[in-house]
């Protein structure tokens, strides 16, 4: 891929790279009037949607579901104590579980946003300094709502704790991070150095209510670094199903195994346009009462309001249990959910709607989802995620469920204190359903074991011992695609030759800024159409064209997970080039999913009529549908002529079959070749039809045309008229 190009792509990618999860509903209180209305200084990206703007191809937003739920002509600001009645905090279990905790919650929850309202008196009490990333000499004051938004589910939850007349009280303070525009937009860069920044000045949890479509390393690293410094992460899954269904996937950062990805949940169901997927924790509630920029009360909705939910039910978990790692947190929250989707884990809901009651009912379980000793009780643990579990006594063996979704290679790392270990050798197999021996170990990367599978089912299993029991330890899943047929095809160079005909074929993207290139040599001269569609978001089809000698051309029109056609009409005989990337960033990161193209090649036609190309060699023409012929303009210089011999009459030309976009002419001679009369076919009609009355004799007819078409005939002929 040439420089220029990348950059070009970077320009505009960049843009709308980190977006918002959440849409505004309806508002009530000190909101301006316009906001009502649907067009108001709410997030530009949320008022965008109100106002029924479409969506640019770089925006990732979620569809309201309707209309302003209430509307009211106060314009004084509504305290926070008016969201006690906001119906999340039951659904969820927060309300009730302030009468079971007995330490204050403390510490500091960032969120990485748009910034918060700074002015907003029922938010002013829980804030703490943060930073303006976009602007270090301003503060980070929200400019959009969204962030506020955010901000204010987390105080409604805080504030529950009066209403339940609680033990313990919320001392945790809001750290805001603006990372993101007045747009509700952002870039990579400020998204990784927001997380950075919470880390480095002592956030216990980050709220992340927005994410790419694609991985980034330097995100990868700092979700890392979270990890390691005991930092917990809560962040949203997207809100794309609605619109792309099956293709739509798990943003990220909520798509790494240590985050906590949060799905939407309503009516104790997957929410449809809520985004799912293997990675998905946890849902928690998609329509919220929460506080509005500049004040007053706000209804919103989207996985960026389910989010903070689970940061708030992490901080009271992590209030009760204060010497509990991220991982035990975690696992809590999946073992404590409320099944609520398809029995056991889905890929909608996750483990399922959290619930703040039970998590702080439960005690520790070293290893709660036993009996998983053999395939038929195995637990899930889908590729990409994580299982923190332990072993009991001198033997004991671990059973999970892994389904792949694609040929790929399945990587697992385990994680445990090896000092620990029992007489028992760890150690970890992978079996087909039912078969007696495992399958042989593909190799190790990074400290996982990987095997090579095909797409379906397979069950791992986890033998281990301990001396003290139980023996914690850890596993993350991870997945990674295999090489598609082109390989080693990633340059023009290396291109992999296909037959010059009809075909399709599918292609991964396994590694980073994977271009993969094929090359056919055309007979004759054609049509050339090359359509790509995958099954993923984390792909954004970009298709380039090239005969051999000539400059290239790019087809990037479309978005992620939107179909690509590049087209080449009359391309001549002779060898091009096609090549098939992701555009979604320069240096694209591997992806899990799949693309298909097809190749269509639609030869051009022989002009049968030929030689024709003036009177003393023109076709003869037969009067009625049998004597019609077929005829092309092979160029535009291309003239075809005909003649007709009549014993006199009413006749009609007809012409038709002109190809879309050619305007045709129609002239009529004499024998002497007097013109007697020409015509052209009107714009969009494909035919021309003129009727004449003509003496006995012998006429011709000529038939030109502004541009050559050799893709289809033009069909001409002379009807009797009488």
């Amino acid at each position: 891929m040439a420089a220029e190009r990348k950059g070009k792509r970077r320009t505009v990618r960049t843009a709308a790279a980190a977006v918002l999860l959440g849409t505004a509903l309806a508002a009530t209180g000190s909101l301006d009037s316009r906001l009502t209305a649907g067009d108001g200084p709410i997030a530009a990206a949320e008022a965008a949607k109100l106002g029924a703007k479409a969506p640019s191809a770089t925006t990732q937003q979620a569809e309201p579901m309707g209309k302003s739920a209430r509307t009211s002509a106060s314009r004084k600001p509504v305290a926070i104590s008016a969201l006690s009645d906001a119906s999340f905090l039951q659904e969820t279990g927060i309300a009730a579980a302030w009468k079971l905790l007995r330490r204050d919650v403390t510490g500091t929850i960032a969120i990485v946003d748009t910034g918060i309202d700074l002015k907003n008196a029922a938010l002013q009490p829980y804030l703490t300094d943060g930073v303006n990333l976009l602007d270090d000499a301003k503060p980070p004051q929200d400019d959009n709502g969204h962030g506020t938004a955010v901000a204010g589910v987390i105080v409604a939850a805080a504030e529950a704790a009066k209403g339940a007349n609680a033990e313990a009280a919320w001392k945790m303070k809001l750290m805001p991070v603006k990372a993101l525009d007045d747009k509700g937009e952002g870039d990579e860069s400020h998204l990784s150095g927001g997380i950075r920044y919470a880390i480095e000045h002592g956030a216990d949890i980050v709220v992340l209510s927005l994410g790419l479509r694609r991985d980034a390393p330097g995100m990868r690293s700092v979700i890392d670094l979270a990890e390691s410094k005991g930092v917990l992460l809560v962040a949203a899954t997207g809100n794309d199903a609605a619109d792309f269904g099956e293709r739509a996937a798990v943003q990220y950062p909520a798509a790494y195994p240590t985050v906590i990805a949060v799905a939407g949940a309503q009516a104790r169901q997957g929410q449809i346009n809520s985004t799912g997927g293997p990675e998905v924790d946890l849902s928690a509630s998609w329509q919220v009462d929460t506080l509005a920029l500049g004040g007053g009360r706000l209804a919103m909705e989207g996985t960026s309001m389910a989010a903070p939910q689970v940061a708030v039910v992490v901080a009271m978990l992590r209030a009760a249990h204060p010497d509990w790692k991220p991982a035990f947190l975690r696992e809590t929250l999946r073992r404590t959910a409320e099944d609520i989707g398809a029995k056991g884990r889905d890929d909608a809901t996750g483990y399922g709607l959290v619930r703040t009651d039970r998590a702080l009912s439960a005690a520790l379980a070293a290893d709660w989802r036993e009996p998983n000793g053999a395939q038929r009780s195995a637990s899930p643990f889908p590729p990409g995620t994580e299982v923190y579990s332990a072993w009991g006594g001198s033997l004991d063996t671990d059973w999970y469920a892994v389904e792949a979704h694609e040929d790929g290679i399945l990587s697992v790392r385990m994680q445990t204190n090896l000092f620990d270990i029992g007489p028992a050798a760890v150690k970890l197999s992978l079996y087909r359903p039912g078969a007696a021996h495992p399958i042989a170990v593909h190799g190790t990367s990074g400290g996982a074991m990987t095997w090579k599978v095909s797409k379906g089912r397979y069950y791992l299993r986890a033998d281990g011992s301990s001396r003290s029991s139980p023996l914690p330890y850890r596993l993350t899943s991870g997945f990674k695609m295999l090489p598609d047929r082109t390989e080693p095809g990633s340059d023009r160079d290396s291109a992999y030759a296909i037959e010059p005909r009809t075909q399709t074929w599918s292609g991964t993207f396994d590694r980073k800024d994977d271009e993969d290139w094929t090359t056919v040599k055309l007979p004759q001269a054609g049509t050339v159409k090359v359509t790509v569609e995958t099954d993923t978001t984390r792909i954004d089809p970009a298709i380039t064209l090239q005969r051999d000698g000539q400059a290239e051309v790019r087809t990037d029109t479309n978005g992620d997970g939107l179909p690509e056609t590049a087209t080449m009409k009359n391309a001549p005989a002779g060898r091009y080039y096609i090549g098939v990337s992701n555009a979604a960033a320069d240096g694209a990161p591997p992806v899990i999913g799949t693309y298909t193209v097809r190749l269509e090649y639609i030869t051009t036609y022989a002009d049968l009529g030929e030689p024709n190309g003036g009177p003393l060699t023109s076709a003869s023409l037969a009067p009625g549908a049998a004597g019609i012929l077929k005829g092309l303009i092979s160029s535009k210089e291309d003239a075809d002529w005909f003649r007709f011999k009549t014993a006199g009459g009413r006749y009609e030309w007809k012409l038709d079959g002109i190809p879309e976009g050619s305007t045709f002419k129609l002239a009529v001679y004499s024998k002497e070749l007097k013109l007697l009369g020409q015509w052209s076919s009107k714009a969009k009609n494909s035919s021309l039809n003129v009727l004449q009355k003509l003496a006995a004799g012998t006429y011709y007819a000529r038939i030109t045309a502004d541009r050559a078409d050799r893709s289809a005939y033009y069909r001409f002929g002379v009807m009797n008229a009488d």
